[in-house]
């Protein structure tokens, strides 16, 4: 797949993809071209599907295989598209149904329970309450808080300037609580620096990181389908809607493109929305 560097550098550029799609895309295709080994002209839709059912021997999941596809998709879109080839062999597999995520719902209550009882004595416990504190408060993605720099802060207004998917900015505000735990004397945030760092030399945190130290702190608290970030993002979400706020509002701030999304987020909160309807009518 000698167009690579060229396509990955169309997305980096072009298409603004994080740099988390990036090493994930570069990952497929290496893999691709150690298990295919054919000239990129060469390739057919059986060599996409040879791979991708050798995922499939290799247990991989449905989802983490509809990446690999999508991954490869784009790319032969792009050759296509800039490279003259005719026919994009991966147009006419279809992705596998996948079973969908759950994850357990932590209730307001819960949350605030965890949050007070997370220490604060060192650079670290605090830099780990921040992050919790960051994705229950801001409904933020891992992607979006490992991104999050001093410049996209404004301290006067307490909000968060934040680029979600395909780079797209939004403005989220931000609690008393987060600005402190920035501000504590022992936690350093170098200037113009990540805000969630390594608490050594200011380096960034991978996802990766992140969600092991979520994962760290709420299994003292909560069951294990819990412990995911993606469950305080839900949490947000319902401790918003349970306090009064509008599902379009919740949109925003989550950065859905569609409302169709959030109200998957809110579908364990429906009971909520149908009392409030019956009250009214």
């Amino acid at each position: 797949m000698l167009k690579v560097n060229h396509y990955l550098d169309y997305c980096r550029y072009m298409r603004h993809y994080s740099e988390e799609t990036i090493k994930t895309y570069s990952y497929v295709f290496q893999k691709f071209d150690e298990v295919c080994k054919v000239e990129d002209e060469k390739i057919t839709t059986q060599d996409v599907v040879s791979y991708l059912m050798q995922l499939g021997k290799e247990k991989l999941t449905p989802a983490t295989i509809n990446l690999h596809r999508a991954a490869l998709m784009s790319y032969f879109r792009f050759t296509c598209q800039f490279y003259g080839r005719k026919e994009n062999p991966v147009a006419i597999i279809a992705p596998l149904k996948e079973a969908p995520k759950l994850f357990g719902t932590i209730s307001e209550n819960e949350m605030l329970q965890i949050l007070s009882k997370m220490p604060t004595s060192t650079d670290i416990e605090i830099r780990d309450k921040l992050i919790l504190t960051i994705l229950y408060h801001c409904g933020l993605r891992v992607s979006e808080l490992v991104a999050l720099n001093r410049n996209d802060m404004n301290e006067d207004q307490q909000v968060f300037t934040v680029f979600g998917k395909g780079r797209k900015k939004r403005v989220v505000p931000f609690s008393d609580e987060i600005l402190n735990l920035i501000n504590n004397k022992l936690y350093k945030i170098p200037y113009n620096g990540y805000i969630i760092n390594n608490c050594s030399d200011g380096e960034q945190l991978t996802t990766i990181q992140v969600r092991y130290i979520v994962k760290k702190n709420l299994l003292p608290f909560v069951r294990k389908d819990k412990a995911h970030p993606h469950a305080l993002r839900h949490a947000f979400a319902t401790t918003l809607l349970n306090n009064g706020m509008g599902i379009e509002s919740i949109s925003k701030l989550m950065g859905h493109s569609s409302i169709n999304t959030t109200m998957i987020y809110l579908s364990l909160s429906m009971d909520k929305i149908s009392n409030l309807y019956h009250k009214i009518f």
